[in-house]
């Protein structure tokens, strides 16, 4: 990925690629949109693995990623997942499952990051 890309701590385990939010200590965790999740906000893509507390942590939180894993779809919304750090092109559908939009496809496995810090609970 390129673009916009910030430095924090994380709060544990963090994997390259992983939706991240910003905890109560200033950390970043894996965000979730799972029903009876805990997370804040995703605020953008780690861009290294932090393997433990207080490890530094790259978050790119506005610009370009390519994960070949998940074909996005051109113009079209990309997701917080329903696991821990998952980024999907699929919107959580489950009762109670929070829905934040993380970017737009572009195509060929990459999205334009740009989170909305707004999110929505799933109710029906």
């Amino acid at each position: 990925g390129y673009g916009i890309v910030i430095g924090f701590d994380s709060a544990g385990s963090v994997t390259l690629g992983d939706a991240v939010y910003i905890n109560g200590s200033g950390k970043v965790a894996q965000a979730n949109a799972q029903a009876g999740s805990t997370t804040d906000p995703a605020i953008g893509i780690a861009t290294n693995d932090a393997s433990s507390d207080g490890d530094d942590c790259y978050v790119l939180i506005s610009g370009i990623w390519r994960n070949d894993n998940e074909p996005f779809d051109e113009g079209k919304p990309v997701y917080v997942g329903e696991s821990a750090g998952a980024v999907t092109k699929t919107r959580p559908s489950d009762n109670g499952d929070l829905i934040q939009v993380l970017g737009i496809g572009v195509g060929d496995g990459t999205f334009l990051v740009m989170p909305s810090l707004d999110v929505i609970e799933h109710t029906g």
